[in-house]
C-alpha cells in the first residue's frame, strides 16, 4: 500500500447537513434573546414579552404570570408573609379588608444587580363591593392577598406605568353607592362625648379613631361598642391613666372634614 492510499482526501469529504447540528438547538440559539440591563429602558418591553396570552388580561400581567416570570427572570419565592391585616366591617358583603404582604425572592440570575442575594418587596391592596366584582368581594381576605401580591411582583420585577390586572377595579363597578355603616353604630351622644373629650385634651378626633389596629373612613363607621372603648381610653388620658396615642392637635373643623370623607371612600387616613 503507497503512502498516497493513507492520505484522506478532505475534498471527497461531504458533511450531512441533517446530522452536523440538532436544529432544535439551532432554532433555540437563533431565537434567543440576550436580556438587557435591569435598570435599562429595554427591561420593561423585555418583561412585557415574557407573559404569555393566557397570563394577561385587558394588556395588563395576571398574579399567576407575574409568579412565573419572576421566578424565570429573576428567582424564587422563598418568603410569603402577611405583614398587616385589617377588617373593618360585620358581615362579608360590607367587609372592607385592607392586606400588606411581603415577599422575599432568592436573586439567581447573575445579571441582576442582586445576584446572590435576597430582594423584598411589599404589596397592600383594599378590597370591598365597592372596587371588586362578585365574587370576590365575598371572599375578602384572600382576594386582598392576591392583590397584594400581584402589586408586589409587579414591583419587582420593574413594571413602569403597568399595574397588574388583579389590582384594576372593573370600569362598570359601581363607586359611588351608600358608604358602609356597621349594624350598630356608633350613636350621636357617643360622638358628642368624644368631641367633648378630644376638645378638652387638645387631641385630633379624627387621627384618635384611627390610632388602634383598626381604620375608620368616618366616625359613622365605628360600631358602638368600639366607641365605647373609645370613651373609656380619652377618660383615661384625662384621669393621667394613659398616654395619648396622637399629638396632632384638636381640629375645630373636623365634622366637614368626616363627612367628606363618608361620601368619598377612595382613600383611608391614618
Amino acid at each position: 500500500m503507497s503512502s498516497d492510499d493513507n492520505e484522506i482526501n478532505l475534498e471527497k469529504l461531504v458533511p450531512d447537513d441533517e446530522n452536523v447540528f440538532d436544529q432544535k438547538i439551532v432554532n433555540e440559539v437563533e431565537n434567543l434573546e440576550v436580556p438587557p440591563y435591569f435598570y435599562s429602558e429595554q427591561w420593561h418591553e423585555y418583561v412585557m414579552r415574557q407573559f404569555s396570552e393566557e397570563e394577561m388580561e385587558g394588556g395588563h400581567p395576571l398574579r399567576d404570570g407575574l409568579v412565573r416570570v419572576t421566578e424565570k427572570l429573576l428567582g424564587p419565592i422563598i418568603r410569603r408573609e402577611v405583614v398587616n391585616f385589617q377588617s373593618i366591617g360585620s358581615d362579608a358583603y360590607n367587609n372592607n379588608v385592607i392586606v400588606h404582604i411581603r415577599l422575599t425572592i432568592n436573586v439567581v440570575d447573575d445579571n441582576h444587580p442582586a445576584y446572590g442575594h435576597n430582594i423584598v418587596e411589599d404589596g397592600i391592596a383594599e378590597v370591598n363591593r365597592r372596587n371588586t366584582p362578585a365574587p370576590f368581594h365575598l371572599h375578602p381576605a384572600a382576594t386582598a392577598s392576591s392583590k397584594a401580591e400581584a402589586q408586589a411582583l409587579r414591583k419587582i420585577l420593574r413594571l413602569r406605568k403597568m399595574v397588574a390586572a388583579d389590582e384594576i377595579t372593573p370600569d362598570d363597578m359601581v363607586l359611588n353607592d351608600e358608604p358602609y355603616i356597621p349594624d350598630h353604630p356608633i350613636t350621636e351622644e357617643q360622638v358628642v362625648v368624644m368631641d367633648l373629650l378630644c376638645k378638652r385634651l387638645d387631641v385630633s378626633l379624627l387621627d384618635f379613631i384611627n390610632s388602634g389596629q383598626s381604620k375608620y373612613v368616618s366616625v359613622e363607621q365605628i360600631p358602638t361598642s368600639k366607641a365605647q372603648s373609645m370613651i373609656k381610653f380619652l377618660n383615661e388620658i384625662q384621669s393621667g391613666k394613659q398616654q395619648s396615642p396622637v399629638s396632632k392637635k384638636y381640629d375645630h373643623s373636623w365634622r366637614e372634614k368626616n363627612h367628606k370623607r363618608l361620601n368619598d371612600e377612595s382613600t383611608i387616613k391614618s
